[in-house]
């Protein structure tokens, strides 16, 4: 009687655990990719990466910022810094499915910098923590609050980017990601 290999079960393929860790980890949405691009969209990716990398050292400033000086926004830079990550994914197709993290990050984009650095960060530092923040470290208050409405723009910049990008390659996304 032959004994199955460890991490195998019997009649089991050997890749079943890279199946199961793909399906545990696959975000519960549509796993939607692109190959072919147009000019215009091949442009635009280089534009979303170079945008992306920005993004990334905007969240990693202002996360440096808020620790440092003790200010206290929403996330610190957080929110920011996964924008960055869910865009590098769409630039560099993690799990065969850039579309996908391209949908993902015009959701989380467009609702991070209206909501998350606008309102929940950029709104209580000027009218309500200015005065604290100012007498306790104003260069790090000014420079967070310049690299937050930086970030924010960016954010809804890109957002348009990786929609015209959509738009172009998968005119059918939205549907597509709906499922109907």
């Amino acid at each position: 009687c032959e004994r199955p290999r460890c991490g195998s079960m019997a009649g089991e393929s050997p890749g079943w655990q890279m199946r199961l860790c793909a399906a545990i980890c696959a975000p519960p949405i549509p796993r939607l990719r692109f190959t072919q691009r147009s000019p215009a969209a091949a442009r635009d990716m280089q534009r979303f990466e170079s945008a992306a990398l920005a993004c990334l050292g905007l969240g990693i400033a202002r996360s440096y910022l808020n620790a440092s000086a003790l200010l206290g926004d929403f996330m610190s830079g957080g929110t920011d810094l996964f924008s960055a990550l869910l865009a590098l994914c769409a630039v560099f197709d993690c799990c065969m499915m850039n579309a996908s993290f391209l949908i993902m990050f015009i959701v989380w984009a467009l609702t991070n910098a209206i909501l998350f650095d606008v309102m929940f960060s950029l709104g209580p530092n000027i009218f309500v923590n200015a005065s604290a923040y100012f007498s306790a470290a104003p260069c790090s208050f000014l420079a967070d609050n310049i690299l937050l409405i930086v970030a924010a723009g960016l954010q809804v910049w890109m957002a348009k980017l990786a929609k015209a990008v959509l738009d172009d390659v998968m005119p059918n996304w939205k549907n597509l990601m709906s499922e109907s």
